[in-house]
């Protein structure tokens, strides 16, 4: 997926600071940012062309890459809901005396948050790799 976006920023170790106006396709496929709201998205890229602040890019992220991090920020955390609720349910009910809904519920939303936490944290750490990296091609 190839946006038009504006340096704003240079760091270390090649990586830029851009601002990506978002386009109707861009918006919808949420790789970078939750929201219909945001026009504008500020995003960190690996700067292979040598911008500078102020240089007009070309950005983009490989298919490939969009279709595995829709996958794991949704895949995963529909599953986790699912796994914590279904638990909740029909496990912890038997244990815990609360309206078995309730606890499905509640147990759906800590497997939720727990995934999330593992996802932010596993990204931080460079885990997921190159190919969900957005790139500046011209």
């Amino acid at each position: 997926m190839r946006e038009k976006a504006l340096v704003t920023k240079l760091k270390d170790n090649n990586i830029a600071v851009v601002e990506v106006k978002r386009s109707t396709a861009c918006e919808s496929c949420g790789a970078c940012s939750v929201g219909k709201d945001k026009l504008i998205v500020s995003a960190e890229v690996i700067n292979t062309v040598g911008a500078q602040v102020g240089d007009e890019v070309d950005v983009e992220m490989e298919f490939s890459g969009v279709l595995g991090a829709s996958f794991i920020m949704y895949g995963t955390m529909f599953a986790s809901v699912m796994a914590g609720c279904i638990l909740g349910f029909y496990g912890l009910s038997k244990l815990i005396p609360l309206n078995e809904n309730l606890l499905g519920f509640i147990t759906g939303a800590v497997f939720l948050g727990i995934d999330f936490l593992v996802i932010k944290a596993l990204d931080k750490k460079g885990t997921f790799g190159e190919k969900f990296k957005i790139r500046i091609i011209d």
